[in-house]
């Protein structure tokens, strides 16, 4: 024994332990190990749970982005802003410097970091060499500085690039430039730009259908007004003149595009009921019976009865019903009075009158400018509208 001197002075004697069994010494050890190797699995376990945790949020944001530019793909918005919608969502949710669509001979939009100004995205878009003119795969390069075809645009580095192809080619490239962390670009990358080039292909093709729609549409009632109007030569062109006239006039208000639409549909088809009136008495060269002006009167029920078992023309109804409305009341056919009549009753009312008054009939000669403002003066806010009224003075010299 060796007896040690503590410095409070107190004596201990050192202590040896037991000798251990080889046995319990290895147990130890193996209990040890394991439990290094937990800790490393677990460490290795809770890496790959951050990792997955980050690629679902990705995932998530990828998942968004597609449904919230589903949801604003309406046909009737305006494909440029379904396009810039696109671009700036790429932009936030892709790991990239830049993110543009190029539109086949238009101006590009842009997203992200300005890497490359418009003349440099569009000339980018005509050099990138896609795999194959006759299919819309993604073109992935990470190299781009050492490739040829890249050497007039030195900033990029790495790119995707999607075809947008509709009915009649490509109408656009879809662009991302330059990973911001570093990593490679990928098909993760581009299979989310293809899945939003299809969404972006897919509104332009509907918007064109409906395009293409809405002109037939236009055609038909054209043609339908042509032949109300052949009925009178002397009211050849009359409905044209007063759709395109009460439009101008629906501007001039403030009116929206949809509300002057509405305004020159109403205008072709003001007169449309006088299809089912008699040729004699619409061409009667002398003053109407009170028998003759009642049946001729009866075109705007005849026109409103044609046009309302179509749904699509609910809005002009209004204006064809209602027409020859007089602010006073004395009007027909249902004698509205002053708001009672319908706005676009009112303007068509100041077109027809207006185009009635200068052009020939078969009973009177077209009447000079100096009387049709006369007349109008003394009827505002008597039979027509004085606000639309002064509007067609002001536009009346055009």
């Amino acid at each position: 024994e060796r007896r040690l001197k503590e410095p409070w002075g107190l004596h201990v004697l050192n202590y040896r332990p037991p000798a251990c069994e080889p046995s319990l010494l290895a147990r130890m050890g193996e209990a040890a190990r394991e439990a290094l190797s937990a800790e490393s699995s677990c460490r290795s376990r809770e890496q790959e749970l951050r990792q997955l945790a980050a690629e679902l949020a990705q995932s998530y944001e990828e998942i968004s982005l597609l449904y919230e530019l589903t949801r604003q793909a309406q046909v009737t918005r305006e494909p440029a802003e379904l396009q810039l919608l696109a671009v700036e969502s790429l932009a936030d949710t892709m790991p990239v410097e830049q993110v543009a669509y190029v539109p086949a001979g238009g101006e590009p939009l842009s997203g992200g970091r300005r890497l490359l100004a418009a003349e440099e995205l569009a000339l980018l878009a005509e050099l990138i060499p896609f795999p194959n003119s006759g299919t819309a795969r993604p073109y992935v390069n990470n190299s781009c500085q050492g490739a040829d075809w890249c050497r007039p645009i030195r900033q990029v580095e790495r790119l995707v690039a999607v075809s947008i192809r509709d009915c009649d080619g490509t109408a656009g490239i879809l662009l991302a430039l330059n990973s911001a962390g570093g990593p490679l670009l990928g098909s993760v990358e581009a299979s989310l730009m293809s899945a939003v080039a299809a969404i972006l292909a897919t509104h332009e093709s509907n918007r064109r259908l409906l395009e293409e729609t809405e002109e037939l549409f236009l055609g038909v009632v054209r043609a339908l007004a042509s032949a109300i109007d052949a009925k009178d030569p002397y009211t050849r062109g009359h409905s044209e003149r007063v759709a395109r006239l009460a439009r101008r006039l629906g501007k001039e208000m403030g009116l929206s595009a949809a509300d002057c639409d509405v305004l020159y549909l109403a205008g072709l088809l003001h007169d449309v009921g006088k299809i089912g009136v008699r040729d004699a008495v619409l061409r009667k060269p002398t003053k109407l019976t009170d028998d003759e002006f009642d049946y001729i009167k009866s075109h705007t029920l005849i026109g409103y009865e044609i046009l309302s078992g179509v749904p699509q023309l609910a809005p002009v109804l209004p204006g064809v019903r209602s027409h020859h409305e007089s602010l006073d009341g004395r009007g027909y056919p249902d004698g509205l009075s002053a708001e009672q009549v319908p706005l676009v009753a009112r303007i068509i009312a100041v077109a027809d009158a207006y185009d009635a008054m200068t052009s020939d009939r078969c009973y009177r000669k077209q009447m000079d400018i100096e009387r049709v403002v006369s007349i109008f003066r003394r009827g505002a806010g008597i039979q027509w509208d004085g606000q639309v009224v002064e509007l067609l003075m002001k536009i009346m010299p055009e």
